[in-house]
């Protein structure tokens, strides 16, 4: 299956870019007024970019929750879809079936289908990190760790960083954001997320693409 590059919606709600305004206490209270109005379920991030996104970067995603860093593998994405197949009209139903019992996982997440069918039927992929299975802010520096090795390959890559941000890691992103953007040749982003709440990945489009600020 063919790669497809993704970006953010949050649910009816377009966020403004304000990574240039954090780093005073009044792009903080900003920051932290723009979550007290989010009341969605999760982080919608569909698999393409809109039309009007012209970079060629991909994103590396990551979850910054309960003070750890979750590096989010979008190939678990195409892990759970490609062995159920083409969906067929005449078998939609139990493609969809097949598509909400799926599940895959890596170290870090558990992978569930999400299928509504319909006139216009809606898919997407949930993402919930695992219970103390993040890194930590040291595993940025540590030689040999896995967020080492994930942003030494972004970086190689031509990527960029986009972090999806629970509202009580503030400080948690803006550390990491500095360190990544410091020592490695890598933009950052970020978007928000409501706490607790899982990041989904939609396969029916629509959404604002993440991109370095």
């Amino acid at each position: 299956m063919r790669r497809r590059r993704r970006s953010i919606q949050h649910g009816g709600s377009v966020m403004v870019p304000m990574a240039d305004m954090i780093s005073n206490t009044v792009g903080v209270m900003l920051f932290i007024m723009a979550f007290m109005v989010l009341q969605t379920g999760g982080t919608l991030i569909p698999r393409k970019l809109p039309m009007e996104q012209s970079s060629d970067a991909r994103p590396v995603y990551i979850l910054c929750r309960n003070n750890q860093l979750f590096p989010m593998n979008d190939d678990l994405t195409d892990k759970l879809i490609e062995p159920l197949g083409t969906p067929r009209v005449d078998k939609l139903d139990k493609w969809m079936h097949d598509f909400n019992e799926s599940r895959v996982e890596d170290e870090y997440f558990i992978v569930r289908g999400e299928g509504e069918a319909g006139v216009r039927p809606r898919l997407s992929v949930r993402y919930d990190p695992k219970k103390g299975a993040g890194l930590t802010l040291a595993d940025i520096f540590t030689q040999g760790s896995a967020l080492t090795e994930i942003l030494t390959q972004a970086e190689a890559e031509n990527r960029f960083v986009f972090f999806i941000v629970d509202p009580r890691e503030v400080e948690l992103f803006r550390e990491a954001r500095q360190r990544i953007m410091d020592h490695y040749n890598l933009g950052a982003g970020w978007g928000p997320i409501d706490h607790d709440a899982p990041v989904r990945i939609s396969l029916t489009g629509g959404g604002i693409a993440p991109r370095p600020q």
